[in-house]
């Protein structure tokens, strides 16, 4: 329902999910005042539009992104039918979004600190 970004030049987006029923109120109470804010009608423009930001940066750095952000996007890209040109997330390992997986780019660099902080 939302994918957030925050980049070193400063740059920070907030991509949510209109729903039906549920009302957002300000955004700046609850995302940080310099964020960009942007609401999509369905899901699918959601995840072009995030994939397409992802295509401009060199490197990208998650969080778990291998087991969960990546793979998760991956997929529902996939169900979603959106054009696996403009996915710029591969799935190396793992067959479903439950499995182990290891995500890469196919343009750029993908770094998963989770497993960092499991050796620290």
């Amino acid at each position: 329902i939302s994918v957030s970004f925050a980049a070193s030049n400063g740059f920070k987006a907030v991509y949510i999910l209109e729903r039906e029923g549920f009302v957002f109120g300000k955004p700046n109470e609850n995302f940080p005042s310099d964020a960009r804010i942007l609401f999509f009608k369905s899901e699918k423009d959601l995840l072009v539009e995030s994939f397409r930001l992802i295509w401009e940066f060199p490197v990208i750095i998650t969080f778990n992104g291998d087991n969960f952000d990546f793979n998760y996007l991956y997929h529902r890209a996939n169900k979603l039918k959106i054009d696996k040109d403009l996915n710029p997330i591969q799935v190396k390992r793992g067959f479903g979004f439950l499995s182990k997986a290891e995500c890469d780019l196919r343009k750029g660099i993908h770094l998963d600190i989770f497993n960092f902080f499991l050796i620290c």
